[in-house]
């Protein structure tokens, strides 16, 4: 009985990135063909995410989004970098419902961010 050894490969297709960035943690929502796929708590690190997402996503392409704020560009700066399409918006530029409103929290925010690319 042989087993084939499957590659994954994604080439193509377009993954879109929310991070919701904090000093000590990054909300993260990744989403593809309108689809939310995960969404998880990560180290602030461009190197681990983009590391994640070669792993789970080979070959995609990977477009990103965070809202300016404390951190400033130095996460746009690395994400580019290392081949995200990253840009960084202004937080009252995404389009948020009331829902969204009455209960903010990190996981939320990143999901809109990654939905509204």
């Amino acid at each position: 009985m042989s087993s084939e050894n499957k590659i994954l490969d994604f080439k193509n297709q377009q993954f879109y990135v929310g991070i919701d960035v904090h000093k000590k943690s990054w909300s993260v929502t990744i989403r593809s063909g309108g689809i939310t796929l995960k969404t998880y708590s990560s180290n602030p690190s461009p190197e681990e995410l983009n590391e994640y997402m070669r792993k789970q996503y080979p070959g995609g392409s990977y477009n990103s989004v965070y809202e300016a704020g404390f951190s400033g560009y130095w996460t746009h700066r690395r994400l580019e970098q290392l081949g995200f399409k990253n840009i960084v918006i202004s937080p009252n530029e995404v389009p948020t419902n009331g829902k969204e409103k009455q209960y903010k929290t990190d996981s939320i925010d990143s999901r809109k961010l990654a939905r509204e690319q």
